[in-house]
């Protein structure tokens, strides 16, 4: 769900979207340019990356709602790579139907109070935990836990914390955090990485895990 430019690289967003079965008919194409994302990352495969957003700030609130209302699904994921309005209007309508949100707050910024109030489940890295308030995560598991579960409480949502080669920490709403490892890897690029975590997530939250 989202806008693309008519320029040659929302062209070709889309032939590689329908080359991989994605379906697109919830993406419309505006005037300008695409947004973009160049990527630099270390040799220990650690990124960084800048984010042109273009087109991704055209999308409109009723794109996301229309998509929910035809589309029914049992998890719907947001992140902040378009208006956070546009995300809250979708949560909002997967809310009254019945569905799971789980929001991603990358790249981190503030959180709109109406997307937050529509949120089950919270998905930040560390640095993104540190950024919306929740303070930095050094390693000490006792300190971490007590500012995961100070976090999850103000905002009141269910958190998941992924910590890089240090797993995640995963804390239900009402529940006890739980420590999940991390399966160790050679990290070649860490691109793309927490978007495989929450996609593998939401899948799991739909098969009712």
């Amino acid at each position: 769900v989202n806008t693309v430019g008519e320029d040659s690289y929302g062209a070709e967003y889309l032939a590689n979207f329908a080359a991989q079965g994605v379906d697109t008919t919830y993406v419309r194409r505006v005037p300008g340019s695409s947004g973009v994302a160049p990527i630099w990352v270390d040799g220990k495969g650690m990124n960084r990356i800048i984010i042109v957003p273009g087109a991704n700030l055209e999308v409109p609130p009723a794109l996301g709602v229309e998509a929910v209302a035809a589309l029914a699904p049992a998890v719907v994921v947001g992140q902040f790579e378009i208006p956070q309005a546009v995300t809250a209007a979708a949560f909002a309508a997967a809310r009254a139907a019945g569905a799971v949100t789980v929001l991603n707050p990358a790249p981190a910024a503030d959180l709109d109070p109406a997307l937050l109030a529509s949120t089950d489940w919270l998905v930040p890295n560390e640095h993104e935990f540190a950024l919306i308030g929740g303070g930095a995560l050094d390693g000490d598991v006792a300190v971490e836990d007590g500012r995961i579960a100070a976090l999850a409480e103000r905002l009141g949502v269910s958190l998941v914390v992924t910590l890089g080669e240090r797993g995640a920490a995963v804390l239900p709403r009402g529940g006890a955090i739980t420590r999940v490892p991390a399966v160790p890897v050679r990290a070649v690029d860490t691109t793309g990485a927490g978007d495989a975590f929450v996609g593998a997530f939401a899948i799991g939250l739909a098969q009712g895990w």
